[in-house]
């Protein structure tokens, strides 16, 4: 990590000093062309002047092309200027010998050279130092008394001269201490920037990698095409270990711990992912044959006694690895499969374990879509889906079912929302899901013309800040909460009813209807329906099927469409997937119909354009 940093800052340096480079080759160029063209304009064009001017054009264009294409920018920048700082001088003295000397020749040697080379380093401006002094006193002592000779009269011009040259021999110097200067606070400023990089990516109680650096050197070493072995370390009953020994003792562990895994050799990267867990990732060096009997030492190792404060603590750990040989799909799956033999370890309590895929392709199936679905969350690869719920007697569209969907998830197949809603509630991500889906759905639906109806677990009502993060996002996305339904499920009977309750209520204050989701096909009763403040009653589809060609289901199906009549709900039939089902529902006398038949859940597309905003079937 701390190489990767010094290198984007001094590329960053670089590119500075590019910018620089190119903006002096430019304007360097456009001067001397239009100091050539001024000469010639003005027929004062000599072969000397000429030969001068050609020789700055080459040079800045040099400087200019060596910055356009990062060609050896630094080393072609300063040895242009230096060059053009020789032929100035030069040029200067051919003048001068042929007594073509101007009253403006002295200030010109005297202020051109510094424009010349201040941005060059200050061991170059060190080294001209005194070759500008001399060639200044050479200058001033043979060739400016042409047009100063009657000021000179009066002057001793030996030591004029003396004067001129040191000043300008001085002069360099200022501008060597200055670019010293420059120089000394970029690398104080690298070396400050760096520190602050190498405290974000390390653990601060162990000094080992943290977790985000860590993945970064993994992703780093994965895209090198090398084989990897990745270690996964949990150290065991750590908890009871902090509350009998206290936190100090218990920082004191995991530091041994550390410095333990330290002393392994072979490994390419080491790191506290967080708590009690560890990881370490081998290079391709390590010989496959000795990973067992390495991690077996690692084990004994680590779980060897720590002395503190003249107690001997005894320390537990289970270790689970996984190789990568070429043939893992993901990396993601790498970290899954060390993950899944860490836990058959912990489980079977035998220290350590290889991943095996007949035993542990369950669990490696659950972790990697764990850290896919994370990924994909984090990356905005959740998409929204609508499907239409339609009146049921004119079969125009009144509302649309927000859902989830994960297209191009890179897994085979991708998965549907029956695996990846329930693993999102498992790792707390269902609101991250819904804000997601919510906010690109609100910029392509049009809500004069249709609902927009959101499923709610009971996990997501029980959080105590739901409702108003809910409230604040339709805010920003200029929805009406009069616009929304939420459907629950009847779970929420048997989760903190009375919370859950209280949120409900709250809702429907703010204009919001709640709709009973999936209704006939769990434990619902008419005790639940007199329990929840509800709006809406949907009939699951099982019941609809349950009813085709079964007279005791077709009864169920019309009491139940009855029933929320008699409670003054809105009666919405899902699982209508034909042209007679939906006939038979109206004539049941349901007030909505949703099903495949009326629509097909559709990904929301960016190219929808304004006018078909509601028409998604």
């Amino acid at each position: 990590m701390r190489e990767k940093y010094h290198k984007q800052s001094r590329r960053d340096i670089h590119e500075r000093l590019r910018s620089v480079s190119s903006w002096v080759g430019k304007l360097g160029l456009l001067l001397s062309l239009l100091l050539l063209a001024v000469v010639f304009w003005e027929g004062d064009g000599t072969p000397w002047i000429a030969l001068e001017v050609g020789l700055y054009t080459i040079i800045f264009a040099a400087i200019t092309l060596a910055s356009a294409r990062d060609f050896h920018v630094r080393a072609i920048l300063f040895s242009g200027l230096v060059l053009i700082y020789l032929v100035f001088w030069i040029t200067a003295f051919i003048y001068a010998w042929q007594g073509e000397v101007l009253r403006l020749g002295l200030p010109l040697v005297s202020f051109i050279p510094f424009m010349v080379v201040m941005i060059l380093s200050h061991r170059i401006l060190i080294a001209l130092s005194p070759v500008q002094f001399v060639f200044m006193f050479v200058y001033t002592k043979n060739h400016a008394v042409l047009p100063y000779g009657e000021i000179l009269q009066t002057t001793n011009s030996t030591s004029f001269s003396l004067l001129m040259g040191a000043l300008s021999a001085v002069t360099f110097l200022i501008l060597a201490l200055v670019s010293w200067e420059r120089s000394n606070t970029d690398r104080r400023l690298l070396a400050l920037i760096g520190l602050q990089e190498r405290i974000a990516a390390t653990d601060h109680l162990t000094g080992l990698l943290n977790r985000r650096a860590f993945m970064n050197r993994l992703e780093s070493l994965w895209n090198s095409d090398g084989s990897l072995i990745l270690v996964f370390l949990d150290l065991d009953h750590f908890k009871p270990l902090n509350d009998q020994y206290g936190h100090a003792t218990g920082d004191f562990v995991l530091h041994q711990v550390s410095k333990r895994l330290r002393r392994m050799a072979g490994t390419e990267a080491v790191a506290r992912l967080g708590g009690d867990e560890f990881a370490v990732v081998f290079g391709a060096e390590i010989d496959r044959s000795s990973i067992e009997p390495l991690i077996a030492r690692a084990h004994a190792e680590i779980t060897s006694d720590i002395e503190v404060e003249g107690s001997t603590i005894s320390l537990g750990v289970s270790i689970g690895y996984a190789e990568n040989l070429g043939n893992t799909d993901t990396l993601s799956k790498l970290l899954g499969a060390a993950d899944a033999a860490m836990r058959r370890a912990k489980a079977t309590r035998s220290g350590w374990a290889r991943f095996n895929d007949r035993i542990d392709g369950a669990a490696l199936a659950s972790s990697t879509l764990k850290l896919d679905l994370k990924q994909a969350i984090r990356k905005q690869k959740i998409r929204a889906a609508l499907q239409p719920i339609a009146n049921a007697q004119t079969h125009k569209t009144v509302e649309y079912e927000l859902l989830a969907r994960w297209p191009n998830s890179g897994l085979d197949p991708d998965p549907g929302p029956d695996k990846f809603i329930h693993v999102a509630e498992q790792l707390g991500l269902l609101n991250e899901i819904l804000w997601m889906t919510l906010e690109e759905a609100a910029r392509h639906l049009d809500f004069t013309c249709a609902r927009l109806a959101l499923n709610v677990s009971p996990a997501q009502l029980l959080a105590s800040d739901f409702l108003p993060k809910l409230l604040e996002r339709l805010s920003k996305l200029n929805v009406d909460p009069r616009q929304i339904t939420l459907e629950i499920t009847e779970e929420v009977v048997f989760r903190n009813l009375e919370e859950n309750v209280a949120v409900l209520d709250s809702a429907r204050k703010t204009g919001m209807l709640i709709a009973l989701d999936d209704f006939g096909s769990g434990y619902s009763s008419l005790a639940m329906l007199g329990a929840l403040p509800l709006d809406k009653l949907k009939i699951d589809q099982s019941m609809v099927r349950k009813a085709k060609g079964d007279e005791r289901s077709a009864d169920i199906l019309r009491a139940s469409v009855e029933l929320a009549k008699q409670l003054d709900l809105i009666c919405c039939v899902e699982g209508i997937e034909t042209e007679v089902a939906a006939k038979e529902i109206e004539r049941l006398g349901a007030d909505e119909v949703q099903g495949f038949w009326i629509g097909m859940p559709e990904l929301v597309s960016d190219k929808r354009n304004s006018a078909e905003k509601h028409e998604f079937v």
